[in-house]
């Protein structure tokens, strides 16, 4: 039956078959639950029985609804891709008759895919690993299997009870199935936990750490092994022979290990999948034991079957001897691809030179292992610029000394103020913790001209941060493409050379996109299978800007802006190590230790914030208030100084449209009368030779219709009016007024 429709199609067959599967996805559920019984969401998947073998439980047969991808891990050939093949897997009939069968379920109703009823969704409850007597003992009977002929615990590292597994016997036949607690619904579920799931005998190996382990193929192996090796520490894993990759093997590290597999085809699968994964996982050295060439062991027989004595491990060859690198290669691929990427770069020229490929090869086909994602979902990045993961301190950090420190470090190498060094402090904090705010402000570093520390504190910064990510220069789609990859801290140095561009507003666009996260998206669209599909990228993530002219105003607004100057000759600073990075990893690893242990305390309250001349200006500093309230009241007392002294002066000279309200506020100020000239406002403002207005035209004064220009988007527009009986073109000034109180902060009384 496998064979029979797994056979290549004719390629207009194919074609047909790809796009039923496209019809009927919409309709995966109700078809399924048609043709194979019960059947319930589980996440992205289906879960459902298989007609074609005796199991009412659901588990074992799944159908991914995003890829199509399906396959009943009971039974290793049952596998394949979409609806139609899943039709004909079921029924027992050829692809081709199956395709002109669902064709003909189709026609005959035109609008199946969007009208079909679906079963309503029984989402899966969460089940968590717990203290047992803390709550509700397990029960005692299962619902239709009856009494448990026995049932093992599994424990995770910390000791607490993840799941048990009970083994059921009625009628000749053996089962086994899981029992979890589930704080939500208050009550154990027969199921298990999300994986990746703890060793059974974890407990033990974590006890000895020099001991050998032994691993067998169930649980009943496992405790009959532990009373013939009693020197050495027994482990297995759940779910079965097939599912082996869902356990955490990462504890063999550094460990002898001997895998101990049943006397059968599935035994042999389960031995490479160990030994894939232990050597992934660089355990010390891997052994397999020959149970296939033993006379005496019958076609499925394991541990529990035999008496044997510790002697009996002494047989067990080398499992990259035994299998041969061709059979180790899938195993050890899709151990890999469940690797972290920087855990996967650091083993990736070992594993290669085990599996006798090149280290990019290997890349490649883990590459391939990842899961596939949905219609219009590009590849991401496969290349981590992060591959050196930082561990969080082990020791408790207070977060005033944090502070305090970051701040030394700082006033070691740039010259700030102690109001900006503190903020930049506690900015370099919020980067790792930035997911917690719905506000990201940008660090804004201007200065009026060259050498005055710009890039030394960028680069001080990218030693602080969390995942920096540093350019000198960088594209529109390289910066949302950069941060759905790997949410860095973006740090953007010389940003005046490109700021300026062609793409400057396109630039600017994506980077004002990343400060409110509702609204931290933008849509590109990506070509699929011939179709240009959209897609969202994330901009949210924390931003620096180095630059020496003044970005767009609305890049200023959404920024914590520093502004440095030269050093005098009298002041030192020490220059930063080349390898500046090493060097402050320990206090990165704090900063990292602080905000796990502190990030849920951190609370966005606006109204902790000092009034500003804008919301938005005090919507950024509310984000660094909010990090040092929780830091402590020592760096709040000083980032609160800091808001008021930096805030008041952030005031770049680029904001046109501030500065010419801000004047003519003055010059409206002096007439009496209800409409005021265009001519003389310019004739005014071009007496102001301490302004711009005398030569913002390419070196030209200001006109009255650059000034109309402006003024457009406040809806001010110059209208004809009558004096006497000269006729003029001005601004109606209770117009003005109003534009003025709107835009402008309220005077202070003198």
């Amino acid at each position: 039956m496998a064979n029979r429709y797994k056979k290549p199609l004719p390629r207009a067959t194919l074609q047909s078959q790809k796009q039923l599967d496209a019809v009927l996805l919409p309709n995966a559920l109700a078809l399924i639950t048609e043709w194979c019984g019960d059947a319930e969401v589980r996440g992205n998947e289906i879960a459902m029985t298989n007609p074609l073998r005796d199991d009412e439980t659901l588990g074992s047969f799944t159908f991914n609804a995003g890829s199509g991808a399906w396959g009943d891990f009971a039974t290793p050939d049952m596998r394949g891709y979409g609806l139609v093949a899943l039709y004909a897997a079921v029924k027992s009939v050829p692809v081709a008759d199956a395709l002109q069968a669902l064709r003909d379920m189709v026609l005959a109703d035109p609008a199946l895919a969007l009208s079909r009823p679906a079963p309503p969704k029984r989402e899966k409850p969460e089940v968590q690993a717990v203290d047992p007597d803390c709550v509700i003992q397990p029960p005692d009977l299962h619902p239709d299997l009856g009494c448990p002929a026995t049932s093992w615990a599994y424990l995770d590292h910390a000791g607490k009870l993840s799941f048990y597994v009970y083994r059921f016997e009625q009628d000749g036949k053996k089962q086994t199935r899981p029992v979890a607690w589930s704080a939500q619904k208050n009550a154990w579920l027969w199921q298990y936990p999300k994986p990746p799931y703890p060793l059974y005998g974890l407990q033990s190996l974590l006890a000895h750490p020099q001991a050998r382990v032994v691993v067998t193929e169930g649980e009943k192996a496992a405790d009959a092994a532990a009373l013939q090796f009693p020197d050495d520490v027994v482990v297995t894993s759940a779910c079965g022979s097939e599912q082996a990759l869902s356990s955490d093997w990462s504890w063999l590290k550094g460990r002898r290990v001997v895998i101990a597999p049943d006397k059968d085809e599935p035994g042999r699968h389960y031995a490479l999948a160990v030994a894939g994964s232990a050597l992934v996982h660089e355990a010390q050295s891997v052994s397999v034991l020959d149970v296939w060439s033993m006379p005496s062991w019958a076609a499925g027989d394991d541990l529990a079957d035999h008496q044997v004595g510790p002697e009996f491990l002494d047989a067990a060859q080398d499992a990259a001897e035994f299998f041969t690198q061709a059979e180790l290669e899938p195993h050890v691929v899709k151990a890999a691809a469940k690797l972290g990427k920087g855990d996967l770069d650091r083993r990736k020229d070992a594993l290669a030179t085990l599996l006798g490929v090149k280290a990019r090869t290997l890349t490649s086909l883990v590459k391939e292992e990842t899961p596939s994602k949905g219609a219009g979902d590009e590849e991401k990045p496969t290349h981590s610029l992060f591959a050196d993961v930082l561990e969080p301190s082990e020791e408790e950090v207070d977060g005033d000394t944090l502070l305090d420190e970051i701040v030394a470090l700082i006033n070691r190498y740039v010259i700030l103020t102690p109001a900006q060094a503190v903020s930049v402090a506690c900015w370099v904090v919020f980067s790792y913790g930035f997911e917690s705010m719905r506000i990201c402000p940008q660090l804004l570093i201007n200065s009026p001209a060259k050498r005055c520390g710009k890039s030394t504190l960028l680069e001080l910064i990218v030693n602080l941060s969390l995942r920096p990510l540093a350019a000198s220069n960088i594209s529109p789609a390289a910066i949302y493409r950069a941060i759905e990859a790997w949410r860095p801290t973006l740090l953007i140095d010389e940003a005046d050379t490109f700021l300026g561009g062609n793409s400057s507003e396109d630039m600017a666009g994506i980077l004002n996109s990343g400060h409110n996260r509702g609204l931290a998206f933008v849509i590109r669209t990506t070509e699929v299978d011939g179709e240009h599909v959209p897609k969202s990228y994330s901009t949210f993530c924390p931003k620096v800007i180095a630059m020496i002219k003044a970005p767009a105003d609305t890049i200023i607004d959404r920024s914590i802006v520093i502004r440095l100057e030269r050093k005098l000759h009298t002041q030192r600073v020490d220059a930063l190590a080349v390898d500046g990075s090493e060097q402050m990893r320990g206090l990165r690893s704090r900063i990292l230790r602080w905000t796990n242990d502190h990030v849920e305390t951190v609370k966005f309250e606006i109204h902790a914030t000092p009034p500003m001349s804008n919301d938005r200006a005090r919507q950024n500093w509310a984000v660094l208030v909010a990090f040092a309230q929780a830091l402590g009241p020592k760096s709040l007392a000083a980032v609160l100084h800091a808001a008021n002294e930096i805030a008041n002066t952030a005031e770049l000279e680029e904001d046109l449209e501030g500065d010419l309200l801000t004047d003519l506020q003055e010059l409206v100020a002096m007439q009496s009368g209800a409409n005021i000239q265009s001519a003389m406002l310019v004739k005014e403002l071009g007496k102001m030779a301490h302004r711009r207005w005398i030569h913002i035209n390419h070196g030209k004064a200001l006109t009255e219709s650059g000034l109309a220009q402006i003024l457009k988007p406040f809806g001010a527009r110059p209208l004809k009016y009558r004096d006497g009986k000269v006729t003029l073109r001005g601004y109606v000034v209770c117009q003005l007024q109003q534009i003025f109180r709107r835009y402008l902060p309220p005077k202070v009384p003198a």
